[in-house]
């Protein structure tokens, strides 16, 4: 299978899964199932538009990281959240404690500037104490009829903020 194709039918599970956890799959039964695959291929469309000019990297953090940094490099992670889950998906292994720590000594050393999103966790708040960490509120929901619960969530980074630096305090 080609990369495009192997980026396509990865989309489709995604899309046709519970919670994107590709694990398990509910299609509700339609009178006519071509419109629901003619909406995937529009949100296909507009992806693929959207990331015409992009590389798609599929590497240990690490070496990417090391190999992107530079003074004007902005780097976004997103890593799995701390002590919730182990994150087994796609045959990978967990992502743990360990590996926490080594995303946060790769990121104290960067040129570039960071902005890391993660649970509100007292291991977290303690592993990146020397950075600025900022608090938001996040609703989740993967049910559209569900309302969503709201938690506590961390931007870490590695630079002063808007919020931080009074810029938004009078919107």
């Amino acid at each position: 299978m080609s990369e495009v194709d192997r980026a396509v039918r990865f989309y489709y599970l995604l899309h046709f899964s519970f919670g994107a956890k590709i694990k398990n799959f509910i299609i509700t039964p339609l009178k006519k199932p071509p419109k629901v695959l003619e909406r995937v291929k529009e949100e296909a469309n507009l992806v693929r538009n959207r990331l015409i000019n992009t590389v798609i990297e599929n590497r240990d953090y690490g070496e990417l990281i090391k190999s992107y940094d530079r003074s004007s490099t902005f780097f976004y992670c997103d890593p799995p959240y701390y002590d919730l889950t182990d994150y087994r998906s796609q045959e990978s292994r967990p992502f743990g404690n360990e590996d926490h720590i080594r995303l946060r000594d790769c990121l104290s050393v960067i040129q570039g500037n960071f902005l890391l999103s993660i649970n509100d966790h007292p291991e977290t708040r303690k592993l990146y104490a020397g950075f600025n960490i900022e608090e938001v509120k996040v609703k989740y929901s993967i049910c559209k009829s569900d309302k969503g619960s709201i938690y506590k969530e961390l931007l870490i980074s590695n630079y002063e903020t808007p919020t931080e630096s009074g810029m938004d305090k009078a919107a």
